[in-house]
């Protein structure tokens, strides 16, 4: 399965559950507008309404199990609509980077960028009062033989 189609079924989950819903749902239910293969926008917008409470709810409960499965339902439908316009999995990773990604909390975040293989793209580093932030592979900084990740 095309990693942006994981990722974003897992971040779209994730995301539900946050207080920038009301932004994710005006842009996955945009997504559905752009395709004619998909299903009318309307039902995708009361769709994910359904999604965002059975999130809550499992929350809730603490069941894990649901919102995995939930996960699994969105993957499956957004391969289904690439299938339907391949060209869309450009704007999926334009809500992915944009929207669903920046509403997660950090572990989460980096839980995306891990399934997406965007290891080690950003890091963090502090150290006394100077931080500093590097993009790509940060190894062997300053001759240590650590490997430093993605905070």
């Amino acid at each position: 399965m095309d990693e942006v189609v994981v990722a974003f079924g897992t971040a779209l989950v994730q995301a539900v559950a946050t207080d920038s819903w009301a932004q994710i749902r005006d842009a996955v239910t945009g997504l559905w507008r752009r395709t004619r293969g998909g299903q009318p926008a309307e039902d995708i917008g009361s769709d994910l309404d359904t999604l965002r409470a059975e999130v809550l709810e499992a929350r809730a409960a603490g069941d894990q199990d649901i919102e995995d499965a939930l996960t699994g339902e969105w993957r499956s439908r957004l391969r289904r609509l690439l299938r339907t316009d391949p060209d869309l999995a450009v704007a999926l990773r334009e809500v992915l980077d944009q929207v669903l990604t920046p509403a997660l909390q950090p572990a989460e975040q980096a839980r995306v960028q891990t399934l997406l293989g965007d290891h080690g793209q950003q890091v963090h580093i502090a150290a006394g009062n100077n931080a500093y932030t590097a993009l790509g592979d940060q190894t062997n900084i300053g001759g240590s033989q650590t490997n430093i990740g993605p905070v």
